[in-house]
């Protein structure tokens, strides 16, 4: 039998705001059990955060197994600029959300944010 796919969406789990901490939290929890198949839907994490570019500390602890799961960013590539900037609502994930959806395809989407930044 497969693995449960969850994706959580909510603020970067490297961030130290409440959403970035419960998330971290679930995220690692779910992980330990070895039960789930899991992915961040990260907002305000830029895909700079990923590759080394922007923050070396950061590039650091998402490499380095702390965060085991595959992230994926809200904020936009530099060739994304342009439909990024179309809506507020992108930097939670609004332009991209189908896209994770259809790489991912997974069981359960759970989230930790305001309902006014899930407009979409």
């Amino acid at each position: 039998m497969r693995k449960k796919k969850i994706l959580l969406l909510s603020e970067f789990s490297t961030l130290k705001s409440g959403f970035g901490k419960m998330g971290y939290s679930l995220l690692k929890y779910l992980h330990s059990t070895d039960k789930y198949d899991i992915r961040e839907f990260a907002c305000f994490c830029a895909p700079q955060d990923l590759l080394q570019q922007r923050d070396q500390r950061l590039f650091q602890e998402v490499n380095s197994g702390k965060y085991p799961w595959k992230i994926y960013p809200t904020l936009p590539y530099d060739e994304e600029n342009g439909a990024f900037q179309g809506s507020p609502i992108n930097q939670f994930g609004a332009y991209r959300f189908e896209d994770v959806l259809l790489d991912f395809s997974p069981d359960c989407v759970a989230s930790f944010l305001d309902h006014w930044q899930l407009g979409y």
